[in-house]
Protein backbone atom coordinates (compact mmCIF):
# COMPACT_ATOMS: atom_id res chain seq x y z
CA UNK A 1 0.00 0.00 0.00
CA UNK A 2 1.30 3.31 -1.03
CA UNK A 3 2.66 5.83 1.97
CA UNK A 4 0.58 9.05 2.78
CA UNK A 5 3.33 11.40 1.31
CA UNK A 6 2.80 9.54 -2.34
CA UNK A 7 -0.77 9.33 -2.25
CA UNK A 8 -0.12 13.53 -1.97
CA UNK A 9 2.34 13.24 -4.67
CA UNK A 10 0.46 11.67 -6.77
CA UNK A 11 -2.30 13.79 -6.67
CA UNK A 12 -0.34 16.80 -6.93
CA UNK A 13 0.91 15.13 -10.52
CA UNK A 14 -2.27 14.15 -11.40
CA UNK A 15 -3.54 17.82 -10.93
CA UNK A 16 -0.77 19.29 -12.85
CA UNK A 17 -1.17 16.67 -15.95
CA UNK A 18 -4.78 18.19 -15.88
CA UNK A 19 -3.84 21.53 -16.33
CA UNK A 20 -1.21 20.51 -18.79
CA UNK A 21 -3.20 18.76 -20.68
CA UNK A 22 -3.34 20.54 -24.15
CA UNK A 23 0.72 19.71 -23.76
CA UNK A 24 0.36 16.30 -24.29
CA UNK A 25 -0.33 14.01 -27.47
CA UNK A 26 -1.19 10.90 -24.98
CA UNK A 27 -1.12 9.75 -21.64
CA UNK A 28 -0.40 6.52 -19.64
CA UNK A 29 -2.05 5.88 -16.44
CA UNK A 30 -0.25 3.80 -13.56
CA UNK A 31 -1.76 2.37 -10.69
CA UNK A 32 0.13 4.30 -7.38
CA UNK A 33 0.96 1.02 -5.64
CA UNK A 34 2.74 0.08 -8.78
CA UNK A 35 5.02 3.34 -8.50
CA UNK A 36 5.47 2.43 -5.01
CA UNK A 37 7.10 -0.90 -5.63
CA UNK A 38 9.24 0.75 -8.14
CA UNK A 39 10.57 3.30 -5.58
CA UNK A 40 10.82 0.76 -3.41
CA UNK A 41 12.94 -1.40 -5.46
CA UNK A 42 14.92 1.62 -6.46
CA UNK A 43 15.98 2.84 -3.31
CA UNK A 44 16.60 -0.76 -2.00
CA UNK A 45 19.38 -0.85 -4.99
CA UNK A 46 20.80 2.21 -4.35
CA UNK A 47 23.55 2.89 -5.75
CA UNK A 48 22.60 0.98 -9.12
CA UNK A 49 20.26 2.24 -11.32
CA UNK A 50 17.06 -0.49 -12.57
CA UNK A 51 15.23 -1.84 -15.39
CA UNK A 52 11.70 -2.25 -15.05
CA UNK A 53 9.31 -3.80 -17.51
CA UNK A 54 5.79 -3.81 -17.52
CA UNK A 55 3.05 -4.46 -20.21
CA UNK A 56 -0.31 -2.85 -20.04
CA UNK A 57 -3.49 -4.74 -17.91
CA UNK A 58 -5.85 -6.00 -21.22
CA UNK A 59 -8.52 -6.01 -18.32
CA UNK A 60 -8.63 -2.73 -17.30
CA UNK A 61 -8.71 0.11 -19.73
CA UNK A 62 -9.04 3.74 -19.17
CA UNK A 63 -12.75 4.57 -17.59
CA UNK A 64 -14.47 7.00 -20.22
CA UNK A 65 -14.18 9.80 -17.47
CA UNK A 66 -10.45 9.81 -17.45
CA UNK A 67 -10.10 9.93 -21.12
CA UNK A 68 -12.91 12.28 -21.39
CA UNK A 69 -10.97 14.68 -18.79
CA UNK A 70 -7.23 13.99 -19.27
CA UNK A 71 -7.34 13.93 -23.33
CA UNK A 72 -6.43 17.51 -24.91
CA UNK A 73 -6.43 19.28 -28.07
CA UNK A 74 -3.43 18.04 -29.19
CA UNK A 75 -4.53 14.12 -28.14
CA UNK A 76 -3.94 11.26 -30.50
CA UNK A 77 -5.38 7.95 -30.33
CA UNK A 78 -2.95 4.98 -31.80
CA UNK A 79 0.47 6.49 -30.89
CA UNK A 80 2.54 3.49 -28.87
CA UNK A 81 1.38 -0.34 -27.64
CA UNK A 82 -1.71 -0.76 -25.15
CA UNK A 83 -2.68 2.65 -24.92
CA UNK A 84 -6.08 3.47 -23.19
CA UNK A 85 -5.17 0.56 -20.80
CA UNK A 86 -3.99 0.77 -17.30
CA UNK A 87 -0.03 -0.47 -16.70
CA UNK A 88 0.03 -3.72 -15.14
CA UNK A 89 2.48 -5.79 -12.98
CA UNK A 90 6.02 -4.25 -12.79
CA UNK A 91 8.85 -7.11 -13.44
CA UNK A 92 12.36 -5.97 -12.08
CA UNK A 93 14.17 -6.54 -15.18
CA UNK A 94 18.09 -5.49 -14.45
CA UNK A 95 20.24 -3.75 -12.20
CA UNK A 96 23.00 -2.20 -12.60
CA UNK A 97 25.24 1.17 -13.02
CA UNK A 98 23.96 3.57 -16.10
CA UNK A 99 25.75 1.24 -18.86
CA UNK A 100 25.02 -2.11 -18.34
CA UNK A 101 21.31 -1.49 -16.50
CA UNK A 102 20.29 -1.03 -20.37
CA UNK A 103 20.64 -4.62 -21.32
CA UNK A 104 18.10 -7.17 -20.63
CA UNK A 105 19.74 -10.25 -19.43
CA UNK A 106 19.64 -13.51 -21.55
CA UNK A 107 17.65 -15.23 -18.85
CA UNK A 108 15.01 -12.91 -19.88
CA UNK A 109 14.83 -13.87 -23.15
CA UNK A 110 14.71 -17.82 -22.96
CA UNK A 111 11.40 -18.37 -23.74
CA UNK A 112 10.79 -20.54 -20.74
CA UNK A 113 8.57 -17.69 -18.59
CA UNK A 114 6.83 -15.97 -21.26
CA UNK A 115 3.98 -14.86 -19.88
CA UNK A 116 5.75 -13.66 -16.50
CA UNK A 117 8.00 -11.64 -18.93
CA UNK A 118 5.72 -9.98 -20.72
CA UNK A 119 3.14 -10.62 -24.06
CA UNK A 120 6.56 -10.93 -26.59
CA UNK A 121 8.38 -12.82 -23.89
CA UNK A 122 10.79 -10.35 -22.03
CA UNK A 123 10.21 -7.80 -24.55
CA UNK A 124 7.62 -5.74 -22.61
CA UNK A 125 5.89 -2.66 -24.11
CA UNK A 126 6.86 -0.31 -21.52
CA UNK A 127 9.95 0.32 -20.01
CA UNK A 128 11.50 2.02 -16.92
CA UNK A 129 14.59 3.16 -16.15
CA UNK A 130 15.78 4.72 -13.00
Amino acid sequence: MASDWLLEAAAQYNEQSLEGRDGYPAHILMPVDTLAQILDWAFQSLPDEILVGMDVNPDLPHSREVEKTYCGVDFESGLFSGQGFVLGEPHLVNRGDSYSVHHVPEEWMDGLFDKERGVRGGRFSHWLHT
